[in-house]
């Protein structure tokens, strides 16, 4: 009965060993090496993001992730001395097809970023940018904007990200879903960037 028990435990041992070894292997990122296209590819990116800022990059590993690439790196405005972390994704053939917005994070990824108190005077201007720039070239203008989710992350230290989703209100229209993402230099105090994404209309 002991050798029995010996043998079920040894076989439980051996199958647990090999389900984590081929978890491992299927979770395993396949590093990609980077190349002057692949930089120079995300750096049109960056700097279409940053609305024609030049920029300076450097790259950690660079993984397939998907059906694309995907990875993290450092990113410095030209003139500026400090560096934000950053996160992408590419597109496999984005030698051919573009990189699109490469699905760039600016800020709240290297180690040293962290989330910071929501700032009530940034969170006005955001608004007031956003509201502006949902009346140019619309007949549609938002009346106001209700953010629910707010979330405020360093890049760097002198840079801030906020994401934050909530709800715009045309009046008579309707409302519409909306996702805002933005960079403020705090040091300069101006936007960095500013993006929005409707979805589509409540009914």
């Amino acid at each position: 009965m002991q050798m029995t028990f010996c043998r079920n435990a040894l076989l439980i041992a051996c199958l647990l060993l090999a389900t984590v070894a081929q978890a491992h292997s299927a979770v395993a990122p396949q590093v990609v090496k980077v190349d002057d296209s692949l930089v120079g590819a995300l750096i049109e990116a960056i700097v279409r993001q940053l609305d024609g800022r030049a920029v300076e990059v450097k790259l950690d590993a660079v993984s397939q992730q998907g059906n694309g690439l995907g990875g993290t790196g450092k990113l410095r405005i030209e003139g500026e001395n400090e560096w934000m972390g950053f996160r992408f994704r590419l597109p496999q053939d984005y030698r051919t097809v573009g990189v699109g917005d490469a699905g760039i994070e600016i800020g709240g990824i290297a180690t040293d970023e962290r989330n910071v108190p929501n700032d009530p005077r940034l969170l006005s201007l955001l608004e007031s940018e956003i509201l502006a720039a949902l009346s140019k070239g619309s007949a549609q203008t938002a009346l106001r904007l209700q953010l629910d989710r707010i979330e405020t992350l360093e890049a760097g230290k002198s840079y801030r990200r906020i994401n934050t989703t909530g709800v715009a209100d045309f009046g008579r229209e309707g409302t519409r879903p909306i996702r805002i993402e933005a960079l403020y230099d705090q040091h300069k105090n101006v936007w960095l960037y500013t993006r929005y994404w409707l979805d589509k209309r409540d009914e």
